[in-house]
């Protein structure tokens, strides 16, 4: 009666919080961020924060500018709708409107992107563009924000550079580049620049007039200039005066001019330093190799000195037709050469002439050349080109393709007398390589085109629509071609809507993005494969790449229409509070707590947006004894202190984290938080004294990442004087910063959680302190199923040591909190259990000489109805309890899988209350948990896989025929994770791994062929925190029929024959010290392979009105096609056998200009076809032995009686009779 008491009592006082939080008030809220300052001519990021809750229907942001001082840009981050521009000049606007999300405390923000207008005016001149805002919506008061202003500074930014752009060692002339860049506002008149050299004398400029040391520019000056500047340094080789060979040259360029009628000296001024050394001459080697005949070596001086040059030229083994040598200077290029023949074996030297030199009797056997240039002018180049065909060569063996051409030598510089400051050392070229590959037949995969909707940016929820356009523009077809869409892991794609130019025939996909194509896309025409993917709430804003890669049998994977996504700025934060009492054993959103004890509280930010979320400052309300409400109240103190050495712990950001409760006298409000706590009524403005004030400030800088959450605790004293049934509720508000993807901070609207409440509890029972001495209590891992039965059982023990007689043990489910790891499940298919119950070990278990009471009537957990599970257990007289130390083992039971083995089940939470009567009727309660944390805790499965050799299986073993598996794809998976692995007939296409890799996904079938083996490699791991937590990994493998098989807790890896064909049950065990943490099963279906030996027995005949080839045929597969017409019927007979006993039967499909329009089987060999309405029908039979298709076709044409025809004019035509 007691408990019954106490249960009405709680249900009263949450029925009056119910009640209070049930009127809540329709609000928004608005603030407008903007720079103080910017750069006129730079942009101007505006932010505009709002709020609302218990809105229904459109909210309505005006922002209103000055369009004569600034120019609105965009808001791409907003996506939500386009906005509306109105207005104009000092009074334009943009306005928002967007369907509110229902609930409290609802945030958003919208970046708006302006651009301050440049008024080119005078240097210091500041203008002001000033920024506000209206919000409004159903049932909400209007909320206009005050104006914020933004000063637009001209100032002098004037920027650039100075460099060197060159030096003449002939001449001894060094030539400098000023690079001037604009200002955003700062115009100049009458501009100069102003030269000085540290060494020789300033001899000429470009880009504006020289007089002097002084460059006139073009006036007025506002937009980028490049003036170059050349320094003659002292040279006179010819008479013998000193010249300046080596050190450093600095070069002064200083801008001046007038702005707004002002002199403006040294406007910017640049500068730069030149090392001065004795350059020598210059020159490249380069070349080019095409397939289209000839191989360029070709030498450019682009020193200051004619050069002599030493060059050898490697060749690969082709048929060579000739070589020419050309060079572009005007003065003759003298030289020789020799060529190397098939052994090495060298010509003697030969002169260049000046004209083009062809010997085709000498060049065709060359393997290598060596040749000298001399007099290679300044700027001039010279060409050597090797022309060859595609005949055999005559130096044997033929190169291979790729074909590599190399030339390498070295040069030194001509001395002149005249030169200032130049040498002459011999250099060595770097080698010129180049290749070409033959392209002959394979294919070239360009795009052509790609598009998706990304008018806007886009939002968790919405579907993309994708559409990329590619061509063959080699010389042969691309085969087996896969189309890998690179989907990154917040798309996700809808396989239905994957067509290929318009069809869904034809190919496949799959969940993440891989497309099989067509098996042969030919050169020519464009293909376009389009596709919807949905964007979930995983995507971070900003622009993001996707690169979709092209392979093929005959092609190596290749980027093909790379594109973009835009995700629009999302930014959402929550924040939430609990709070655990000492009465309690997990946080909620209530609790209890005794006078004078500790309560934690836990805090927790929840960035829900897909921006970084910093800059985070919590304020949090210290309640007052009395509060049942967070609103509706006045400033005043509290009897509440943070506990002076309590827990404060922000986790990883505790050593930037701190907070404040100090003195009394201070306002309750942290000076820079935004007048809109005023909607808040508690947290106003108000001086406390004596006291402290009933807010504490916590500042957290962050930053939490997208997605992401971060909880902290802290602890409070329950006030002494507060006595039972004293309720104390507060809450906590959150102001936060998102970042855009540039790491630029805006503000977020303050938002506030729902309120969390203490109710005192009563003192505990006197006596407990001498009627008990110890109360604990264990739960054993792993769990154990009961068969039959909508239950698993959980073994555990409470010890009790009292130190009074005792007459009654009371032992009660307190808390009891599961969830379900579904383990690749798609549905645990659990019962509808919600706690689940308390059993003892058996009916006739005792506590000492304490019977138990059994009041639910039953004896085991089997025998117990689901709807009348008991929470409690009772011993109670027989014989008073002597004291001493007594353990109780009990049963707990949960939930169990219909599907057995398909959902691990995880227990959260568990606490019992024990309670104990003495001989003396005094009652004490007390509540145990145990530690969940054992072997199991923690542990997972690091591998599940089977594998097996590609090598050693012989080809028919390989794989299933992908057809075949396509159309089992509803019920059993591809047993291989590539492509490549697909028979035609009875030998392998494409053998590239040598080993397979098969990672296993529990409760899925796969399929093998009979004699193959398979190794089955799996690894778990247990807690790595605990000690003597041995990891075991087994593999248990039986049949469902025949016991072909038994084997039982094999430790892995494990190697299993499966020669006999039949349905195995695979299952992966992994144990932590002795003790089954978790398992995973699978389904292995052995076939037959029936196509093995299969034989055709006698020709496939047709009968038909009328046939267009000669009849009884070997096989109509025969080219050309048969075709036929006929009035009523066309009768397709033909006879196959298989192997094994497996029966033979036939499909087939009628195909009309490509497109299947028709399907069926047939048990046996005759097969009949009506004749089409119109125009020509292909027929493609196969042949499928038992459930697998053997890659056996027959196919023909068939046509109408009466209807017009058009066939090939190939084709022999027999007339009608």
């Amino acid at each position: 009666m007691k408990n019954l008491i106490k249960y009405i009592g709680s249900l009263f006082f949450l029925l009056l919080f119910a009640t209070q939080l049930s009127a809540q008030s329709s609000n928004v809220s608005l603030s407008i961020g903007c720079p103080a300052a910017v750069i006129s001519g730079t942009s101007i990021n505006i932010n505009a924060a709002y709020g609302y809750s218990n809105i229904t229907g459109n909210i309505t942001v005006v922002v209103n500018y000055d369009a004569t001082k600034v120019t609105f840009l965009n808001s791409t981050g907003f996506g939500l709708a386009a906005p509306v521009l109105g207005g104009s000049g000092a009074s334009s606007k943009v306005t928002y409107t967007f369907a509110a999300t229902s609930g409290l405390n609802q945030t958003g923000a919208i970046q708006l992107h302006f651009t301050a207008i440049c008024p080119q005016t005078c240097f210091g001149v500041t203008n002001i563009a000033n920024f506000s805002g209206t919000i409004s919506a159903p049932g909400a008061t209007t909320i206009a924000t005050t104006p914020c202003g933004t000063n637009l500074n001209v100032i002098n930014d004037w920027g650039g550079s100075m460099y060197v752009s060159a030096y003449n060692c002939k001449l001894n002339q060094v030539t400098f580049n000023v690079n001037i860049t604009r200002s955003s506002c700062y115009r100049i008149i009458n501009p100069t620049l102003t030269l000085s050299s540290s060494v020789g004398t300033v001899i000429g400029s470009s880009g504006g007039t020289l007089a002097g040391n002084t460059v006139t520019l073009a006036s007025p000056l506002f937009n980028n200039k490049n003036v170059t500047v050349t320094v003659q340094l002292p040279c006179n080789p010819v008479t013998g005066t000193p010249t300046f060979t080596a050190g450093p040259v600095t070069c002064t360029a200083i801008l001046n001019g007038d702005n707004c009628g002002n002199y403006f000296p040294n406007i910017k001024i640049y500068s730069t330093t030149y090392n001065v050394v004795p350059q020598n001459s210059q020159a490249s080697l380069s070349c080019t190799a095409s397939s289209g005949n000839s191989y360029v070596a070709v030498v450019t001086n682009f020193g200051k000195s004619a050069i002599n040059a030493n060059l050898t030229t490697n060749l690969p083994n082709l048929n060579y037709t000739g070589f020419t040598h050309s060079t572009n200077q005007s003065t003759p290029i003298s030289g020789s050469y020799k060529t190397f023949d098939c052994a090495m074996i060298a010509s003697s030297s030969i002169p260049f002439t000046s004209t083009p030199i062809i010997n085709t009797v000498v060049i065709g056997s060359i393997k290598k050349m060596d040749y000298t240039i001399s007099n290679l002018q300044p700027g001039q180049s010279f060409f050597m080109t090797f022309t060859y065909s595609g005949a055999t060569p005559s130096c044997l063996p033929a190169a291979i393709s790729p074909y590599n051409f190399s030339t390498s030598g070295n040069y030194t510089g001509i001395p002149d007398p005249a030169d200032c400051n130049c040498t002459y050392n011999l250099r060595n070229f770097s080698t010129a390589s180049c290749s070409f590959a033959d392209p002959s037949g394979l294919p070239n995969m360009i795009c052509t085109g790609s598009t998706y909707n990304n008018s806007l940016c886009h939002r968790a929820g919405e579907t993309l629509h994708f559409c990329l356009k590619f061509r063959n523009n080699g010389s042969g077809p691309l085969t087996n071609g896969i189309l890998n869409l690179g989907l990154p892991t917040y798309l996700n794609l809808i396989p239905s809507t994957v067509t290929y130019d318009g069809l869904t025939t034809g190919i496949s996909s799959t969940l993440s993005g891989v497309i099989t194509l067509p098996s042969s896309i030919a050169t020519g025409p464009d293909h376009t494969v389009c596709f919807d993917a949905t964007l979930n709430s995983t995507a971070g804003n900003g622009l993001h790449s996707l690169n979709p890669k092209i392979s093929g049998d005959n092609l190596s994977l290749r980027n093909i229409c790379l594109y973009q996504v835009l995700i629009c700025q999302d930014a959402k934060a929550e924040i939430s509070k609990k709070v655990k009492g000492s009465e309690d054993i997990i946080f909620s959103t209530s609790g209890s707590a005794l006078p004078g004890s500790i309560a934690t509280y836990q805090i927790t930010i929840n960035n829900s947006g897909n921006t970084p979320i910093s800059s985070i400052q919590i304020l949090d309300r210290l309640p007052e004894i009395g509060d049942k409400t967070i609103r509706n109240c006045t400033p005043r103190g509290s009897q509440f202190s943070v506990m002076p050495n309590g827990i404060f712990s922000p986790s990883s950001l505790a050593s930037a984290a701190n907070y404040s409760n100090s003195a009394p006298g201070i306002n309750n409000i942290p000076a820079n938080w935004s007048a809109a706590l005023s909607a808040f009524s508690c947290d106003v403005s108000g001086i406390f004294s004596p006291g402290p004030k009933n807010t504490m400030l916590v500042n957290i800088p962050g930053p939490i990442l997208p997605f992401t959450s971060y909880a902290f605790e802290m602890q409070v004293v329950i006030p002494a004087t507060a006595k039972p049934g004293d309720q104390i509720c507060n809450s906590v508000a959150l102001k936060t910063m998102y970042q855009d993807e540039t790491g630029a901070e805006y503000p977020l609207e303050i938002i506030e959680s729902d309120k969390v409440c203490l109710i005192v509890a009563p003192p505990p029972c006197k006596p407990c302190p001498t009627m008990i001495k110890s109360e604990t209590m264990t739960l054993n891992p792993g769990t154990v199923v009961n068969p039959g039965t909508p239950y698993v059982t959980k073994t555990g023990y409470v010890t009790i040591t009292t130190l009074k007689p005792v007459q009654e043990i009371q032992i009660n489910i307190s808390d009891l909190q599961y969830h379900f790891n579904k383990k690749e499940c798609k549905d645990c298919k659990t019962p509808a259990l919600s706690r689940g119950g308390i059993f003892p070990l058996n009916t006739t278990q005792t506590v000492g000489t304490l019977i138990w009471d059994d009041f639910t009537g039953s004896s085991i957990p089997s025998a117990t109805p689901v709807d009348n599970l008991p929470q409690e257990l009772i011993w109670n007289l027989g014989v008073m309890l002597a004291p001493g130390t007594y353990t109780i083992p009990f049963q707990l039971t949960l939930p169990n899988s219909i599907i057995p083995d398909c959902c691990e089940l995880i227990l959260d939470k568990f606490a019992l209350k024990v309670s104990v009567k003495d001989a003396d009727c005094n009652v004490c309660e007390n509540f145990v948990a145990p530690s969940t944390d054992n072997c199991c805790t923690g542990s997972f499965w690091d591998r599940q896989q089977m594998t097996w050799s590609l090598i050693h299986d012989s080809p028919h073993t390989l794989a299933t025929k992908q057809t075949e598996v396509s159309k089992r794809k509803s019920d059993l998976k591809e047993i291989y994770d590539h492509n490549k692995e697909v028979i035609s007939g009875n030998s392998l296409d494409n053998l590239i791994p040598s080993y397979g890799v098969l990672n296993i996904k529990c409760d899925e079938t796969y399929r093998i062929m009979e004699g193959q083996n398979r190794t089955f490699n799996a690894l778990f791991k247990c807690n790595p925190n605990m000690t003597n937590c041995e990891s075991q990994s087994l593999v248990t493998i039986t049949t469902q029929s025949g016991n072909y098989i038994n084997v039982i807790n094999q430790p892995m890896p494990y190697n299993q024959i499966f020669n006999l064909p039949g349905v195995y049950k695979i299952k992966y065990i992994g144990k932590c010290g002795g003790v089954i943490c978790n398992t995973c099963e699978f389904m292995l279906i052995v076939e037959k392979n029936c196509c093995v030996g299969i034989t055709k027995n006698g020709p496939t005949t047709v009968t038909a009105d009328h046939i267009f080839q000669p009849n009884n045929m070997t096989s109509i597969t025969s080219s050309p096609l048969l075709h036929l017409t006929a009035k009523s019927m066309a009768t397709v007979n033909l006879n196959y056998s298989c192997s094994q006993n497996c029966s033979a039967t036939y499909s087939w499909r009628r195909l009309k200009n490509g497109v299947q329009i028709d399907s069926g089987t047939s048990p046996n060999g005759t097969i009949n076809f009506a004749p089409p309405t119109s125009g020509e029908d292909l027929i493609i039979i196969s042949v499928n032995c038992g459930t697998q298709n053997c890659n056996r076709t027959e196919r023909f044409y068939l046509g109408c009686e009466f209807c017009l025809i058009i066939f090939d004019p190939t084709q022999p035509r027999i007339p009608r009779k």
